[in-house]
């Protein structure tokens, strides 16, 4: 669509100057209003923090942990299907649905064609305001995520120097991972009271190790976290050191 197309101003939330990969591929969905609405409904349903409340997030890395990997722009997520509908039927653009978007057994559908459409009646907006919400919640979201990285970046050492002359457990665990982020508690004195330990698993989750909620909760200070796996992730800790690894290279997040 051009420029010209609903949603598509300098405004948009989340519509910044961000650049492809540095592998020069960008990829552009067509996602909109009620997509955001139908993601925010089913986390809301089930439990949620600030990242899931941020919701279908409108500009991302296609893998958060990897600079070269593909930008992906959703420049259409507070723009209802509606407004497409007849933004398309006024250009003579070709419209397709895919089939299985109707079928009720699976749990989106049913939100969309059943519950969603009776929240609309009863508070007309509601798809708007879920757009909204989501809006607002990633610019908190991106806020916190830049005041965390003043915190934690400056703790952030090579993988090579973090192992120095230490004799390390099971070294061979950490120098096989494909994925390393080294931490020296040193540098800083880090509090992790008052909610700082969300906000460092958030951070985490942006360097691509993800980690469940409350993982960190009960920690004082960052020096205090202990060796802990999840998954394909794990964390070892010797003397002033942190290792945050994962066995699996191409985690999405």
């Amino acid at each position: 669509m051009t420029a010209t197309a609903p949603g598509m101003t300098a405004n948009t939330p989340g519509m910044t100057k961000n650049t492809p990969g540095t592998n020069g591929i960008a990829i552009v969905t067509a996602h909109h209003a009620g997509d955001q609405a139908e993601t925010l409904y089913m986390r809301l349903r089930r439990g949620v923090t600030l990242a899931g409340l941020s919701g279908i997030r409108p500009v991302r890395k296609a893998i958060a942990s990897r600079e070269d990997s593909p930008t992906i722009y959703r420049p259409f997520l507070n723009v209802t299907r509606k407004e497409l509908l007849q933004y398309a039927k006024e250009n003579n653009l070709t419209w397709r649905d895919d089939e299985t978007n109707f079928n009720v057994k699976f749990h989106r559908n049913e939100i969309r064609h059943r519950y969603l459409p009776q929240l609309e009646k009863s508070v007309p907006g509601a798809v708007l305001q879920f757009s909204s919400i989501a809006a607002k919640a990633n610019s908190a979201y991106e806020k916190i995520l830049a005041e965390a990285d003043k915190m934690f970046l400056p703790l952030v050492i090579s993988k090579e120097k973090s192992f120095g002359n230490l004799q390390m457990d099971r070294p061979d665990e950490i120098a096989n991972c494909p994925k390393v982020l080294a931490l020296d508690t040193r540098k800083n004195r880090v509090s992790l009271t008052g909610g700082m330990d969300e906000i460092f698993r958030l951070w985490l989750d942006k360097q691509g190790f993800r980690f469940p909620l409350k993982t960190f909760k009960g920690k004082a200070l960052l020096n205090d976290i202990r060796n802990l796996s999840y998954r394909s992730r794990f964390i070892l800790k010797k003397r002033h050191i942190i290792w945050i690894c994962d066995k699996n290279p191409t985690t999405s997040v």
